[in-house]
């Protein structure tokens, strides 16, 4: 995955390339609803929770030792940032669960779509001042309440697996506000740190954290107990979606700034919904199954609506 100093494409190539690795993060983060379905039912909230993040978290070290990077990803549990995504990045986890173990995992792809396309662009215009005077671009605005209109439409019209009642509610409302500040947060660390630093220490950071606070959760310290296979499910889920995914979105944002590869994430439904069909053979909807084209069209028409790419990261960095 290394990529020399001397290969920095121009705008457009960047632009492209962003692209690729932003789809690419968003099919490979809709297969972690693969394995929550195949697994659901067979382990306990814990081990969904913990041994993904263990396993993506362990591939960044060793991933950012071979890379020399191990100093920086040792600091940032050093900063109060880095406890942030650890923080934001377990919150995310622990909600997306709840809603797609109560709901189904259409509904949870499309409240992180409702992070991604709405909410980031909103936070990452106040936090690090990217997307200035989007809010006034109409193709932008149309983009964001298709987006907003087509999630709705499927959540309340049968892309749930059941209704969702009593604290996923909750966590349905929450989630879109918590997965926007990780990326944003994230994504202002990216431009200064290695991306083994920035994801890879809130994976690890997030499943150590996790291992603490079992007792809370649902099955507690015992459900970590469980069969090898599923183990093994889980552990490739987690190199998969905490360590491939994160490490090919963080370089789309590199190369196209914050927006472009968050907009792009309209896509997760989409793979999830095949990826639900698969396993599950049931389809939502007529009614629900328009919405999920609709909230993809308006995440592409926002695309569109974006102002040119922001810049490249330093030239220290440019190489990660």
């Amino acid at each position: 995955m290394g990529e020399g100093a001397a290969a920095i494409p121009d705008g457009k190539d960047r632009r492209r390339q962003a692209t690729v690795y932003a789809l690419l993060a968003a099919l490979l983060w809709s297969s972690y609803y693969l394995f929550i379905l195949t697994l659901e039912g067979s382990v306990s909230f814990t081990a969904l929770l913990a041994y993904p993040f263990l396993a993506g978290g362990v591939s960044y070290v060793i991933w950012a030792a071979a890379r020399g990077e191990f100093p920086a990803f040792v600091h940032g549990f050093r900063t109060s940032g880095g406890w942030l995504r650890v923080g934001l990045f377990l919150s995310t986890q622990i909600l997306v669960l709840q809603v797609t173990l109560s709901g189904g995992p259409v509904d949870s792809a499309l409240l992180a779509l409702v992070g991604d396309v709405i909410l980031t662009p909103l936070v990452a215009r106040a936090v690090v001042g990217e997307g200035r005077g989007l809010l006034q671009n109409p193709l932008f605005l149309l983009g964001m309440g298709l987006s907003a209109g087509g999630a709705t439409l499927t959540i309340l019209e049968g892309g749930s697996a059941q209704p969702i009642r009593g604290l996923s509610v909750l966590a349905a409302v929450v989630l879109p506000i918590v997965l926007a500040g990780f990326f944003v947060s994230g994504a202002g660390a990216n431009r200064r740190q290695p991306i083994s630093a920035v994801a890879g220490g809130a994976g690890l950071g997030a499943g150590l954290v996790s291992l603490l606070i079992a007792p809370a959760l649902p099955g507690g310290w015992g459900g970590l107990l469980i069969a090898p296979i599923p183990l093994l499910l889980l552990v490739v889920g987690g190199v998969i979606t905490f360590f491939v995914a994160p490490d090919l979105y963080f370089r789309a944002i590199r190369r196209s700034g914050l927006l472009l590869p968050a907009l792009l994430m309209a896509a997760i439904p989409v793979f999830t919904l095949g990826f639900t069909v698969l396993v599950t053979h049931q389809l939502p909807s007529w009614l629900g199954l328009a919405g999920i084209p609709v909230a993809a069209l308006g995440a592409l028409l926002a695309v569109r609506g974006t102002q040119a790419p922001g810049p490249l990261a330093e030239a220290p960095l440019a190489d990660l």
